[in-house]
């Protein structure tokens, strides 16, 4: 059973992290800007206790069974490694890259390609 201290020290963190993040916007565009975003999920068992989540605008993709099976096998390791979505690479956007090209273009097509 989990040490009341420690349940008393993860409320207390979660609702920092919460309360900060609420009130600092630019954090989390920060995260956004990095391709991480950040939101805030509640999780059966917590009750109303805020949890905030980062994740990766890149997702992983779970492979079929069988190709699970040979890995390890091969590997000898019980454990298999997350494989990468490329889709999601391919198709990720950059608004920043995309505001200072159409700045260019509107001053200087000619340097455009």
């Amino acid at each position: 059973m989990p040490d009341v201290v420690q349940v008393k020290e993860l409320i207390l963190h979660a609702l920092v992290l919460d309360t900060v993040l609420a009130r600092q916007p630019g954090l989390v565009a920060i995260f956004e800007a990095l391709r991480s975003p950040v939101g805030t999920q509640k999780l059966p068992g917590l009750g109303e206790l805020p949890v905030t989540v980062i994740s990766s605008s890149i997702t992983t993709v779970r492979p079929p069974d069988d190709v699970l099976i040979e890995s390890t096998e091969i590997s000898g390791l019980n454990a298999f490694e997350e494989v990468v979505n490329v889709d999601d690479i391919t198709d990720m956007k950059d608004p920043f890259r995309d505001r200072l090209l159409a700045v260019v273009e509107a001053n200087a097509p000619d340097l455009l390609r």
